[in-house]
């Protein structure tokens, strides 16, 4: 799993490996931030944890067998039996760029009614600073816009 957190610097360039050939061992690159998930996987005796590896290569004929990674100069191949990759998103909120309602990830920052600093002006999904970018939460985050978007008109 890689880090939801939309304040992380490394975000997109997260990568969790799984590997349960030795009783459900996992091995993992990820990234630098200290969310409260990274931190239980940290712990887990079962995972081996490459900080600030890159993912350079998947290998495999039909299905994944190993990972190549590069690691303070040096490159190595890791075994594993799955990989789960996290592409991580560009927000598309060049619309709003000269408004400044975006935080330094270009996210446009929003309080629990998908409001923005400027009175009017809504935002929902992916391309705000909300916890994860899930489809379901965007749904939701569109309706509860799409409500406080017409509370706000009927005020007006």
């Amino acid at each position: 799993m890689a880090c939801p957190r939309t304040s992380c610097s490394d975000r997109g360039r997260t990568v969790t490996v799984k590997s349960p050939r030795a009783k459900g061992s996992a091995t993992a690159v990820r990234c630098r931030c200290a969310w409260t998930i990274g931190k239980k996987l940290a712990a887990n005796p079962k995972v081996t944890l490459y900080e600030n590896a890159e993912l350079k290569e998947i290998r495999g004929d039909e299905f994944v067998e190993s990972i190549v990674v590069a690691q303070k100069g040096a490159t190595r191949e890791i075994k594993v039996d799955g990989l789960f990759i996290e592409m991580g998103l560009v927000p598309n909120s060049e619309l709003v760029a000269d408004l400044n309602l975006t935080d330094a990830n270009g996210r446009i920052a929003i309080n629990s009614r998908c409001a923005t600093k400027k009175p009017g002006i809504f935002a929902a999904g992916d391309v705000t600073d909300i916890f994860v970018e899930q489809v379901l939460i965007a749904i939701g985050e569109g309706a509860k816009a799409s409500l406080s978007a017409y509370e706000y008109l009927l005020n007006q």
